[in-house]
């Protein structure tokens, strides 16, 4: 048994060293693995793995390419690589800055071909853009080049200052140049300091008329192109005019018109208030027919005072009646 001593421990001292071997070379193999491995993911990619690569490499650029070879709209041509500047300076009579005037830039219908412009508020329908004047009296337009032959700029400031309107291309003798691509410096508008007169409109029974004309003039026929409406409550402020006597004209459908004159304007005040109360207006109604007794639709009709002042329009219904209201009673 002694003698198997030796040789039992020889044999495991061999055991002992080949695990020890075999352990070396194991973990040879993983720390070389783990540092090789970066290198084929970054630059040994290849088959499937390289086509994988070059399309995700590939897309931003795709992309890219994409939009720049997008055909662009009229409206990104104007508004981006041609686009109209429009400015200029508000004072009044003593070139003081003017703040909070409206101004409107527009044009009839269409503003430039195949652009959309915002449809300005009111009962015409003027394409075009709304701003009103800072502190400093400065106003400013950056829109697309129009292709309107005629385009205007109108300035509508408090009742106390008159208001203007600046005509562009066309063939008024007044107009200025046609609005073009680049810089439009309008240099310094001077609103003169004005009057104005406020009041009411209502019938018989007190009711307020709303959206009454009024028209300030010399006389019944005539105006100074300052006209206003009332609101909802009847009332009115009719702004921007000179000083001095001059008259008013309220008028309404379905009502006789009224003229008061003299009314007398000081500047930068209202005038005594001025209140319209309208009676209802006489009536011209029949039937239109052709010569052979069959009703003509659409005929047009007026009917006109023989002094100076408002006529009355009308037309034929599909049954060729009709039914004129008269503003004065002669």
């Amino acid at each position: 048994m002694r003698k198997l001593i030796p040789l039992i421990a020889l044999c495991a001292l061999i055991v002992i060293g080949l695990v020890w071997i075999a352990s070396s070379d194991r973990v040879a193999t993983v720390a070389g693995t783990e540092r090789a491995a970066p290198a084929p993911e970054i630059a040994v990619a290849s088959g499937p793995e390289l086509a994988a690569l070059a399309q995700e490499s590939s897309e931003p650029e795709q992309v890219q390419r994409a939009v720049v070879s997008e055909p662009a709209r009229p409206a990104d041509l104007e508004q981006t690589n041609h686009p109209c500047t429009v400015f200029g300076l508000v004072v009044d009579g003593d070139e003081r800055p003017l703040a909070g005037v409206v101004v409107r830039l527009s044009a009839w219908k269409v503003w430039a071909q195949g652009v959309d412009v915002p449809r300005l508020p009111g009962k015409y329908d003027l394409r075009g853009w709304e701003m009103t004047t800072a502190a400093d009296g400065l106003f400013r337009f950056e829109t697309p080049v129009p292709t309107a032959e005629s385009t205007s700029l109108t300035l509508e400031p408090g009742p106390f200052h008159d208001s203007a309107r600046v005509l562009f291309g066309g063939t008024r003798a007044e107009s200025r140049a046609k609005l073009g691509a680049g810089e439009n410096n309008l240099g310094t508008i001077r609103l003169a300091t004005t009057g104005a007169i406020r009041g009411s409109v209502r019938d018989e029974f007190g009711t307020p008329i709303v959206d009454a004309s009024l028209v300030p003039g010399s006389e019944r026929g005539r105006t100074i192109g300052r006209d206003a409406t009332s609101d909802a409550y009847g009332n009115f402020v009719v702004g921007h005019l000179p000083a001095g006597p001059i008259g008013i004209n309220a008028k309404a459908e379905g009502y006789l018109s009224e003229f008061r004159s003299p009314i007398d304007v000081s500047l930068n005040a209202f005038a005594d208030r001025v209140d319209f109360v309208l009676r209802p207006a006489p009536t011209l109604s029949g039937i239109i027919v052709d010569d052979t007794g069959m009703p003509i639709d659409g005929a047009r009709l007026l009917g006109w005072p023989k002094s100076s002042g408002a006529g009355a329009v009308g037309k034929t219904m599909p049954d060729g009646s009709f039914k004129v209201f008269l503003p004065q009673d002669e």
